[in-house]
């Protein structure tokens, strides 16, 4: 699984604005921008307009930088005015023109954290992560109790690698503010990263009780209980994310997953649906979906399951074969026998799985689908001397049948 944290403050006075989004991938028990090169290294350049276009009409963000453009060349000594223009740059996303106006302004107030707290956020932005430390660490000197300061610089250090670094500046973050939501979260995170799993899901937990309607510290904690095997555990957790958030796609795939490892497969098929309905792309969701619904007896279902997964994964043997037994269950013969044939050409070692269910299927008196898969078997293994042997017999079989 994999789960990602990115986070963005921009101050323009003594309040902080806080956003934290997250991403949780819902696998089994398993992005940078750019920005146009700017020519004036005191001033960005004008954009280009086509004089044979018509001049679109200037967004909010842009009319708000002209403002303060204008007001910038009366007050250019102004650090407030800088830091404001650079904060409308960034929300315009020219960030390297907002880099710039922040440097002018740490220049003019050098006691002021703000000014190299937001450069350094919009470094990280720019993938520019040395120098966004280099700012983000001359802001804590200037004020090194900041919490949100404390967070921003755990998560560019823990993008860096610096995992020690990060786990300081957060942990030093939740003495400050042992209630921060984000702190915690963000510990969690990288103590995670540095194989602390009992720290890490403390802290989740801590993250939780603080913000138990915030999905993302349920799902993260549940992601690392699944890891280390306690799936009951897990399974509550990913409950009070589906509690927190029932339109979460994300919280219904995890718990349908742990669910279906659990054996509880009507539970887990419910979950599992909801999320799949709107990943039909998702091959491993919908493989998962595909065994709740088989495991629950749904063989029909399990089919258009594995069919999604086998047009979501081309290559996958197991995704075909799959398919092509959960069609001989449903008695769609010619299309079973061609999936397990294609299965069979990608992977050779699939052929005990076909054999359990030809078993099966004549156990259930079902010869003519248990005839299709031997079929298959016989056109990767034409010299097999059992498939042969179950061949003859099973067309022995239908004959005596269709004869009476």
């Amino acid at each position: 699984m994999h789960f990602r944290v990115t986070t963005l403050v921009l101050v323009l006075g003594p309040a902080c604005v806080q956003a934290c989004s997250s991403a949780l991938s819902p696998k089994t028990a398993t992005t940078a921008r750019t920005a146009t090169a700017v020519a004036d290294p005191e001033r960005p350049a004008a954009a280009v307009v086509d004089s044979a276009a018509p001049a679109p009409e200037p967004t909010a963000e842009e009319r708000e930088v002209a403002r303060l453009e204008g007001v910038s060349q009366r007050k250019a000594r102004d650090p407030e005015v800088l830091l404001a223009l650079g904060t409308a740059r960034a929300r315009a996303n020219d960030l390297r023109g907002a880099a710039l106006e922040y440097r002018r302004a740490a220049r003019l107030a050098p006691k002021d954290f703000r000014p190299p707290y937001n450069l350094g956020q919009v470094l990280v932005r720019l993938d520019r992560m040395g120098e966004a430390l280099e700012a983000l660490e001359a802001a804590r000197r200037i004020a090194p109790n900041n919490v949100n300061l404390l967070v921003d610089l755990g998560i560019a250090q823990r993008k860096a690698g610096r995992l020690t670094d990060s786990r300081a500046a957060l942990s030093r973050a939740v003495k400050v503010a042992p209630r921060s939501h984000r702190a915690q979260l963000n510990l969690a995170l990288t103590l995670e990263q540095m194989g602390q799993s009992r720290p890490a899901m403390a802290a989740c937990r801590r993250a939780a009780a603080v913000r138990p309607g915030d999905v993302t510290a349920h799902l993260r904690l549940g992601v690392m209980l699944g890891r280390a095997n306690k799936r009951k555990d897990a399974a509550e957790a990913f409950r009070r994310a589906v509690a927190a958030d029932s339109k979460s796609l994300d919280a219904h795939a995890n718990l349908g997953t742990v669910l279906l490892q659990l054996g509880q497969h009507a539970e887990s098929a419910k979950h599992l649906a909801l999320a799949a309905r709107s990943q039909p792309n998702d091959g491993p969701l919908q493989m998962n979906l595909g065994l709740a619904l088989q495991s629950s007896g749904d063989h029909a279902g399990a089919a258009s399951a594995y069919r999604r997964a086998s047009k979501a994964l081309p290559a996958s043997a197991e995704a075909a074969v799959r398919l092509g037994l959960a069609l001989a269950r449903t008695g769609d013969n010619a299309e079973a026998q061609r999936q397990v044939a294609r299965a069979l050409g990608l992977d050779r070692k699939l052929r005990p799985a076909i054999d359990a269910v030809v078993q099966e299927l004549g156990q259930q008196q079902r010869l003519e689908p248990a005839l299709a898969l031997t079929r298959a078997i016989l056109a990767c293994f034409p010299e097999d001397k059992a498939a042969q042997h179950n061949r003859l017999a099973l067309e022995s079989m239908i004959k005596r049948t269709k004869g009476q």
